[in-house]
Parts: structure tokens; C-alpha cells; sequence
């Protein structure tokens, strides 16, 4: 087969940032050799570079297509707003300081806003990145751990050692293949260790039932359609809290309430696999998410989301989760939300624990980084390259809202071309 036309849907979801990079050098070089290439995609960051069209879709309708450039000058943040579409991260700097920096043309890589600007000449003071106060009680502790799966020698995980406190959010990253998802079965009671204990406010989960562990723990899988019960919507989310024995008006009320939260009133009486698959995703963070355990596992949440769905749910997630002070562990690909949301990340390789501190220790250790195969997010490369050019930009910056932050909060920034 030679088809001079490839669709290709979301090519790159769940890979780990070397292997979605290599798939997007292949999707390059298809290209250069004449090939017409569509690519569905939600994220625009990875491809944005690839693409001589942007088209955005609505409700069963084109309402934009043209040259990337222009789509996301005409829109921007209504790309978030009304269609759901994630702008890539320097192309929403360069947007959001428009009224600082006076850009020829949109830049959409780090080079292009790095090449556009130069030094202010009067120095900014840096701003200050706050860290979040460190919570003090354990509630995880996993001591030598190991796994193989049965009629294999090769371990899955070897020797692993860590803790995790009581309200923290922890991100923990590797590429395919490096024991994330079986780790995270083993912290939930859904795999026995081989070797090693794991400990759940000081008790060894050997001597927990099945029913104690579950009770004090939630896990979204990565693959929603693996955790669905029920017939409907509705009665997925329910089917929780009536195991817990709820009162009936309280369900009825939190049925309701996380239906209209996550825009899923409509489908309410749909069958689950009827959904699409940002819908099941939806779906499947809400029938933990109500059930407000103390340990909360999220495999790869933002699969399947559109941006605006993502905000949305992300930002009522992670904020109703810390208000109860429910930990969460997060296992992702996706490094954008490791540094806006994680405040420590464990770094998996070949079954080994290989790092263990913050976001920002991570994205500074590129040897560590090369070696994971993993890419920070766009503007932790851009604060990088503008330090490089004299800009004095706080090395504590990760995010995009701090990076925005430092700009608009120091006025003797002058002007640049």
C-alpha cells in the first residue's frame, strides 16, 4: 500500500516524549516525500511545526482554516474558550504579552520568540515562585519493592523505595514499558509484591483486606472502558456511593452535581461505551473523584481531552482534591501537567526508581531528562533560551502562568522589537 493520503488520529497519545517524537519525524518525513498527511489532533504543541493548514471543527462544522499563523491570531485564547483547541505554549506567551512585546509575526517555537526579541535594557527584578507548604503525615511508604509477572524472570520493578505525604501530588513519569502502571496497581492492592512491603499510614497492605485498601484508595485507569459497571451514565457514578450506603438524597444531589461540573448532562442516560473517548475519560475521573478516597491514581487523565475539557476538569479535580487534603498520584506522559500540578516527580526506568524530587530539579537535569526520554514543557525551554540571551528570568519558572507572571509584574521591562 501507498495511499497518497494519511489520516492519522492522535498518533502520538500515551507515547513517552521519544517515542511521540520519533513518530513525528516519520509523519515528516511522509510529508517531505509528497504524502498529504491529516492529523486529528487536540494538543497543538507537538505538531504545530508539521502543519501548512490548521482546520478547526465545531459541532459538525469548519469554522476556521488557513495558515496556523493566522488561525491563532484571529482566535487565541477563543481557540480554549469556544473550541476546546490547546494553544501551543509559546505561541499563548507570545499572545498574552502582546502589549509588552511587539512580535512581527506570531512565533510558534521556542527559536522563533527567542530569535524575535532582545534583552530589555534595564533589568526586572525576579519574581517569586511560590512552593506549595509541604504537608508533614506519610500516608505511603513503599520499602524495596519488586515485581515480576508470573512465568517471567525479568522483573517488572526492582528495589523500589519512596514515600509519599498526606495531601501531596506526585507525578510519576517514565517512557512505555518502565513499570508506572504496574507500580500503581501494586500502591492500590490490585497486585501482590513480590518482594518488599508497601505501607498505607503505617500498616503493611499484606495485612489489609481487599475491602480495607479499597475503601482508602481510588485508581482512574488508563483505559476507561476497564473500570465501567453499570448501564448508564448516571448509574456509573452513583454505583460507588450506594456500595458505600449513602443516603439517597446525598447521591441523587452528587449525581446531579458532577454530571453538570464535567458536561455530561446530556448523556446521562447513555451507555457508557456510547461515549466518546474524552467523554469516557470524564466519566471515569468522576466515579473516583466522588467517592473522595485518600489516595487518588490518576493513569494518564488527560487522554482524550479536549483543552477546554482539560481545564475544566484538571482545575476542579486537583482544587476539590487538595481542599480535602486527598493525595494524588499522577502517571502521565504529559510533562505540562507535571509542572503546573506535581509538586515532586519519580522518574521511572527499566523497573528502577531513578529520580525523586521537584519538577524544577527535573527539568534542570538534562542528562537525566535525555536519559528518560523525556521533554519538558515548551516554556521551560524558552525561559532557558531567553536566560541564555541575558534575559534575567527566574530559573524557578515551570509553568506558563508564572513565566506570563514575571513579565506583567515588572514594570521597568522596556520595550523590545
Amino acid at each position: 500500500m501507498n495511499p497518497p493520503i494519511l489520516l492519522l488520529d492522535e498518533p502520538t497519545a500515551n507515547l513517552d516524549g521519544k517515542a511521540g517524537q520519533d513518530i513525528l519525524q516519520l509523519i515528516s518525513q511522509l510529508q517531505q516525500n509528497g504524502r498529504t498527511i491529516l492529523l486529528v489532533q487536540h494538543e497543538l504543541d507537538d505538531v504545530i511545526h508539521l502543519a501548512d493548514k490548521l482546520l478547526i471543527f465545531d459541532a459538525g462544522r469548519i469554522v476556521a482554516f488557513g495558515p496556523p499563523k493566522d488561525i491563532l491570531e484571529q482566535y487565541g485564547e477563543q481557540l480554549v474558550v469556544k473550541f476546546g483547541v490547546g494553544l501551543p505554549q509559546v505561541a499563548a506567551a507570545a499572545l498574552q504579552l502582546k502589549d509588552i512585546i511587539q512580535f512581527e509575526s506570531l512565533p510558534l517555537s521556542v527559536t522563533e520568540f527567542a530569535s524575535a526579541v532582545s534583552p530589555p535594557v534595564l533589568a526586572f527584578p525576579l519574581s517569586e515562585v511560590k512552593s506549595i507548604a509541604t504537608p508533614q503525615p506519610h500516608l505511603i511508604k513503599v520499602d524495596e519493592l519488586s515485581y515480576r509477572y508470573g512465568g517471567t524472570d525479568q522483573p517488572v520493578l526492582s528495589n523500589v523505595s519512596f514515600s509519599i505525604l498526606e495531601g501531596e501530588v506526585v507525578a510519576i513519569v517514565g517512557k512505555n514499558g518502565s513499570g508506572k502502571s504496574t507500580l500503581a496497581r501494586l500502591l492500590v492492592g490490585l497486585l501482590k509484591p513480590s518482594r518488599g512491603n508497601i505501607y498505607l499510614s503505617g500498616q503493611s497492605l499484606k495485612r489489609l483486606s481487599r475491602y480495607e485498601i479499597h475503601r482508602s484508595t481510588g485508581y482512574v485507569f488508563q483505559y476507561p472502558e476497564s473500570q465501567f459497571l453499570t448501564d448508564t451514565v448516571a448509574k456509573e457514578i452513583a454505583y460507588g456511593l450506594e456500595v458505600q450506603q449513602r443516603p439517597d438524597s446525598e447521591i441523587s444531589k452528587t449525581v446531579e452535581e458532577t454530571l453538570q461540573l464535567l458536561g455530561l448532562e446530556q448523556l446521562a442516560e447513555y451507555h457508557p461505551f456510547r461515549l466518546s473517548g474524552g467523554e469516557k475519560r470524564r466519566l471515569s475521573v468522576a466515579t473516583m473523584m466522588v467517592l473522595e478516597p485518600r489516595l487518588l491514581i490518576l493513569d494518564e487523565p488527560t487522554y482524550g481531552l479536549d483543552e477546554g475539557n482539560l481545564v475544566n476538569l484538571i482545575g476542579y479535580l486537583f482544587n476539590r482534591l487538595r481542599e480535602r487534603g486527598i493525595t494524588i498520584v499522577l502517571i502521565t506522559h504529559n510533562m505540562t501537567l507535571v509542572a503546573e500540578q506535581a509538586q515532586r516527580v519519580l522518574v521511572m526506568q527499566s523497573g528502577g526508581l531513578i529520580f525523586d524530587g521537584t519538577p524544577k530539579a527535573l527539568f534542570e537535569d538534562h542528562e537525566l531528562l535525555s536519559s528518560a526520554e523525556l521533554l519538558p514543557p515548551p516554556i521551560v525551554e524558552l525561559s532557558a533560551q531567553l536566560r541564555k540571551q541575558g534575559w534575567p528570568i527566574s530559573a524557578d519558572i515551570v509553568t506558563l502562568n508564572q513565566f506570563i507572571k514575571q513579565f506583567k509584574t515588572n514594570t521597568s521591562l522596556t520595550t523590545v522589537r
